[in-house]
């Protein structure tokens, strides 16, 4: 039986690798494994729903996790806990086959201790770590983990990065060296950081694509330390690729101002927004909607209704419709503004975003090496599939109702 190793580097796409040069722990997966340079991903194309996806192998309609913030709960938490799945992720799966797993800052595990076995959840709010960053980390993960928490706890400087991802792998590779799990999943997040904040074609970005490079080189690293190195599948994959912006646009000042305010309220979504509706048909809805769209100062380019929603890409929830920004344009949640807000490179909201179609480039990517692995290119592929090729490599039973594996297997 082999093990296998899973990390998701945040944002990465294959231009990353390509521009960053000095990236020999991936380019080595790629030369031995299959390689994916363009992942077809979900809608909205936001962390949470993707990651939620890649262990489940279902869309947002059928997992539920359909943004990141929870829009119908009060203070808007972010999806974080496994529980809030509607839908069994392949860690049920191994927990039936018998097998133990491990799972660092995984988006949307937290509280999975039926399932998972050592568990460090992400934190996604910098305000409950900031009195008692130790005490919080050490309450939510696993009490096995205590004593590798209290070890590399001193990394971390709250939620800033790349000092998280740091603490991360540090802890990854002491889960690996004490308690060799059969599958660990792992998703260090300082490029995407790096791209909101400087820009997705930053020199600073560049330099985190050459971190994360070494990161998965420590959790080679802590295999080979193990004995484990040989018989260990690594895959590196990501969620999602940016879009640089340059505005922002406020659509629920837009509503306001037309009068539509409590009719249409937007819950934005990086590159697009979703519309809940009340005191309003969804075909009146789409007709406005569809004619503010011919305003490019509104930054709208497309107008999606329930039903397409769900057809095309198999997301659906409380809102109705959902729209898609133009390539430069964010949307926000504000009311009582400007409607645009120029956007610059040291602005707080960032410069670079996501959530955009799944159908825009750049793309995720997903690389795969080790004992049963082909070596192969694939220009393009779906991340639906990446859940049912975890169970494969590990030789578990998918359900009948996933995508067929990858084709990445000799």
């Amino acid at each position: 039986m082999p093990n296998l190793i899973v990390i998701s580097i945040d944002a990465l796409t294959d231009e990353d690798i390509r521009k960053a040069g000095d990236t020999p722990n991936l380019n080595s997966l790629i030369g031995s494994g299959t390689y994916i340079r363009s992942v077809n991903g979900i809608y909205p194309s936001l962390t949470h729903p993707c990651h939620a996806t890649i262990i489940t192998g279902k869309t947002p309609g059928v997992h539920g996790v359909v943004s990141n913030e929870d829009y119908g709960r009060h203070g808007r938490p972010w999806f974080n806990s496994l529980s809030e799945l509607k839908c069994p992720s392949v860690f049920d799966y191994f927990k039936r086959a018998g097998l133990s797993s491990a799972v660092c800052r995984w988006p949307v595990t937290a509280g999975g201790f039926d399932k998972i076995d050592y568990l460090i959840p992400e934190i996604t709010d910098e305000n409950f770590i900031i009195d008692d960053c130790l005490g919080y980390y050490l309450k939510s993960s696993s009490p096995a983990l205590g004593p590798i928490i209290r070890k590399h706890i001193g990394i971390l400087s709250f939620k800033s990065q790349p000092q998280e991802d740091l603490f991360s792998t540090a802890c990854v590779c002491d889960i690996i060296r004490t308690f060799r799990p059969d599958v660990l999943f792992s998703h260090p997040a300082c490029v995407d950081t790096f791209k909101h904040r400087k820009g997705s074609d930053s020199p600073e970005v560049l330099e985190m694509v050459k971190l994360a490079d070494r990161m998965v080189g420590d959790i080679i690293q802590a295999t080979k330390d193990t004995g484990t190195y040989e018989k260990t599948v690594f895959v590196v994959l990501s969620d999602h690729g940016h879009i640089r912006v340059d505005r922002e646009i406020a659509l629920n000042e837009i509503f306001r101002r037309d009068g539509m305010e409590g009719k249409l309220t937007a819950d934005e979504c990086g590159h697009s927004a979703q519309i809940y509706l009340e005191g309003i048909t969804e075909e009146d809805a789409l007709a406005y909607l569809k004619e503010k769209a011919k305003d490019s100062s509104c930054g709208i380019e497309r107008v999606f209704g329930s039903q397409e929603l769900k057809q095309h890409y198999g997301t659906s929830g409380n809102f109705s419709i959902m729209v898609e920004s133009d390539d430069h344009t964010q949307f926000s949640n504000e009311t009582y503004c400007a409607i645009e807000r120029k956007i610059t490179v040291d602005d707080h909201h960032g410069c670079s975003t996501h959530g955009h179609m799944p159908e825009k480039d750049p793309k995720p990517v997903f690389i795969a090496s080790g004992p049963g692995i082909a070596h192969r290119l694939i220009e393009e592929d779906s991340m639906l599939r990446e859940a049912p090729t975890f169970l494969k490599i590990m030789k578990t039973e998918a359900p009948s109702y996933m995508e067929e594996p990858l084709d990445i297997f000799c």
